[in-house]
């Protein structure tokens, strides 16, 4: 493997499942001649921008579930070396993908009492199950966030 093709598989840019065919091209395009390792989907530049600008903006959403797994075996496809596929589902797909199961946030578990090793374990396994199903390899939820500040509702 050359020095290129080994820096590329260290890049997985974003990849948006609601997006426009152009767009998805010019991934197929990143994938056959770059040779990147990998994609990180997201729901779509409309809902990135709607909620960085807080716009109240609507988009069609129907099938997203489908249309994830579509992207996904459409752009493995052409891959010479299979993609590592991640997502940013602290919550699970729900976070990115309509009508998938929501599981709790990570402050709900983390305030659990009672059996609280076991009731985490169960959802993570269940949201790995879910993941695994759509082709997704990794969840890039966050590991180590940490509540320091009470006003803070994040």
């Amino acid at each position: 493997m050359l020095k290129s093709q080994k820096i590329a598989q260290c890049f997985s840019p974003a990849a948006f499942i609601h997006d426009s065919e152009e767009n998805y091209q010019a991934i197929e395009k990143l994938i056959r001649e770059q040779e990147i390792g990998g994609l990180t989907f997201f729901h779509s530049r409309h809902s990135a921008a709607a909620n960085f600008e807080k716009r109240a903006e609507v988009l069609d959403v129907s099938g997203t579930f489908e249309k994830l797994i579509g992207l996904i075996n459409r752009y493995q496809a052409i891959s010479k070396i299979p993609l590592l596929i991640s997502i940013d589902g602290e919550y699970g797909l729900a976070m990115r993908v309509e009508k998938t199961p929501q599981y709790p946030f990570a402050i709900t578990l983390g305030a659990l009492k009672n059996d609280a090793e076991k009731w985490v374990e169960e959802v993570c396994y269940r949201m790995g199950l879910d993941m695994k199903r759509s082709g997704i390899h990794l969840n890039l939820a966050p590991c180590a966030d940490v509540n320091t500040n009470p006003n803070n509702p994040v």
